[in-house]
């Protein structure tokens, strides 16, 4: 039973895995998911960068916005309550952000600025009607 006990103290905390589970990375954003209990300390590293921690707390995920294109790694690990470290680094989470080409964006924003329009147009077209026959 002592030996049992001495296992458990001294096993370490498994790998914390992130997991994508809202993908907007063409919009500039991404929902990260964890299974951890207690607090955890996430870090972010841009394409050649450092490791910079973003996110420290006991919430189960975080959603990251203004991501820039390239190429973004991510890393997580479980800490105590007091901020001490107890985990070892999980496997990293690499994800390619691309936004949508400037040139769809603009030909989108057209489109629905004609129809618009032409919808504006259908209003007002029977009023005017309406106007010139009294």
């Amino acid at each position: 039973m002592l030996l049992l006990g001495l296992c458990l103290l001294v096993t370490p905390a498994l790998a914390l895995e992130l997991a994508v589970t809202d993908d907007g990375r063409t919009a500039g954003y991404l929902t990260l998911g964890w299974d951890a209990d207690g607090d955890v300390e996430l870090q972010q590293r841009g394409a050649g960068g450092d490791w910079v921690t973003i996110y420290r707390g006991p919430d189960a995920a975080t959603t990251l916005s203004g991501l820039a294109n390239g190429e973004i790694t991510w890393r997580a690990r479980t800490v105590s309550n007091n901020g001490a470290t107890t985990g070892a680094w999980g496997p990293t989470l690499s994800i390619q952000v691309a936004h949508h080409a400037m040139g769809r964006a603009l030909a989108v924003f057209i489109t629905g600025a004609v129809m618009f329009l032409v919808l504006l147009a259908c209003i007002v077209m029977p009023w005017r009607e309406k106007e010139s026959s009294a």
